[in-house]
Order: structure tokens, then C-alpha cells, then sequence
């Protein structure tokens, strides 16, 4: 059985049918953050790129710049991820956590960089859209198997980069994606996020931190969302089904022939 899947008794009904099966639960494992000694948050996630996931949390924070500024990172026994880094202020990180998704439109211009336009991040089509989507489900079998996680893919403008994860949690999916590329230097300023969750106002700044200059959804944006992408020149596509999709920011990126 996998590490990630858990059997599990339960009773389905069909048509007023009941019927005793084993079903695949996907499994939900508690993991506690630690910086410089210091308890920082507690995640529930899929247990695999647990590391990855810390280093994109603590990115995505604001806490690092880039994979230099950690000294030493390990997986310690009661799921623990001890993260050492050369400058640490608790006090300035409990702050920060407390009212990170509390920031003012206003300030976005002094927190994040607004993208700038760049040719090999240009005409994609909406077909390639289209494809992507349809690759993110095809590669999550564990979706398939449990109904259970939220999956997310970064890719490149050309698609000969492609890195894929899955979570519980929208969240954990982005920022293990993000802390797999900066734990081995690979740029983010030409990939796209292609994303199977909501669009929130919390996702699209991950995105901005790591200057990710598109989005694709299956899901809805909100509308600070969609304000901060317009904002920071960052393209959104949400509701892609089949060939059909919402585009809420292009940025002239997208090639539409109208």
C-alpha cells in the first residue's frame, strides 16, 4: 500500500443500495515547523516533499530570499522540520504570519516586484492551455484513486519543463512546487502554475513572491485576486474545462485570435 494512501471500511450507497467495500482514504499527516528551535506553525499535508513544502512556506513568508540563507534543514523524529536559518527574528515572524493575508492593494508596489514583460513568456495558445489542464489531472493518479487532493504543475512557455505535486491542501501543493525549484535553483520567471484550486488572494501572492508571471485554474479566482494580477502584471486563466476558460488578466501573453 502506499505511503500516501490509506484502506479504509466504509458503506456505499447506489440507488438506495447499500454495499460494504475497502475504499483508498488518502492520508493526512501533522508536521510541526521549526526555525532556529523555535515552534513557527504546524502543517497538515501529504507526507512526501515535506521538505520542500517548508522551504516554500518560509519563502512564500517572506523569512528567505533564496536557498543560501538556510543553513542546514532535516525531517527529526514526531514529524518535525528543523529549518536553521542564518537570519532569524522571531518576534518580526510572529508578526508577519498574524497579518500576512491583512496588507492593503496599496502597499502591493513596496511588498512584491510587478513582472515585467518578457518575450519568451509570450504566445502561448489557448490550446497549450487546454493541454496543460488536461496533463495535470492525467498525472494525478492518487487524485484519481481518492477524490482526495488538490494537484498543481509548474511548466515552462515551451513545456520542456514540467514538475508536478499533489497535497490535501492547495496551499502545500503551490509551495512545494516552489520550494522544489529554489532548493535547486531553477528559475520561476518563465514557468506557468497550472493549478486545480481556488484562486485566492493568499495563492496569487505565493505566485508574485516567486515571480511567476501566469496562473491557470480549473477553479474561480477571487476578486483580490484578480486585483493583485492586474496589479503586478501577472496573467490569470481560471474555469478551464475542456476548451473553454475565463481569462481575467492576459498581459498579452495569451494569442487570441479574435
Amino acid at each position: 500500500m502506499s505511503l500516501l494512501v490509506e484502506e479504509k471500511e466504509i458503506v456505499r450507497v447506489i440507488l438506495n443500495q447499500p454495499e460494504r467495500l475497502v475504499d483508498k482514504i488518502i492520508k493526512e499527516v501533522p508536521f510541526t515547523l521549526t526555525i532556529n528551535g523555535k515552534e513557527v506553525v504546524n502543517f497538515v499535508c501529504t507526507p512526501e516533499y515535506v521538505e520542500d513544502l517548508a522551504i516554500g512556506y518560509i519563502f512564500s513568508q517572506g523569512l528567505m530570499s533564496n536557498i543560501e540563507d538556510i543553513s542546514k534543514i532535516e525531517l527529526l523524529e514526531g514529524n518535525i522540520v528543523s529549518v536553521i536559518l542564518k537570519k532569524f527574528n522571531h518576534e518580526n515572524l510572529q508578526k508577519k504570519i498574524m497579518t500576512s493575508g491583512e496588507r492593503s492593494l496599496i502597499l502591493i508596489d513596496e511588498i512584491y516586484e510587478i513582472l515585467e514583460y518578457n518575450a519568451l513568456i509570450e504566445n502561448i495558445t489557448p490550446d497549450k492551455i487546454y493541454a496543460l489542464t488536461s496533463r495535470l489531472f492525467d498525472e494525478s493518479t492518487l487524485h484519481a484513486e481518492t477524490g482526495g487532493v488538490h494537484n498543481a504543475a509548474l511548466s515552462g512557455f515551451d513545456e520542456k519543463f514540467y514538475e508536478f505535486r499533489k497535497d490535501i491542501g492547495r496551499h502545500n501543493a503551490a509551495d512545494k512546487l516552489i520550494g522544489f525549484c529554489l532548493k535547486n535553483k531553477i528559475s520561476l520567471k518563465d514557468k506557468i502554475l497550472i493549478f486545480s484550486g481556488r484562486i485566492s488572494s493568499e495563492i496569487i501572492k505565493k505566485v508574485a513572491k516567486a515571480k511567476i508571471p501566469m496562473i491557470v485554474s480549473v477553479s474561480a479566482p477571487t476578486d483580490l485576486a484578480i486585483d493583485i494580477a492586474k496589479k503586478l502584471n501577472i496573467t490569470m486563466v481560471g474555469f478551464v474545462r475542456g476548451k473553454k476558460m475565463n481569462i481575467y488578466n492576459d498581459c498579452g501573453r495569451i494569442n487570441i485570435q479574435w
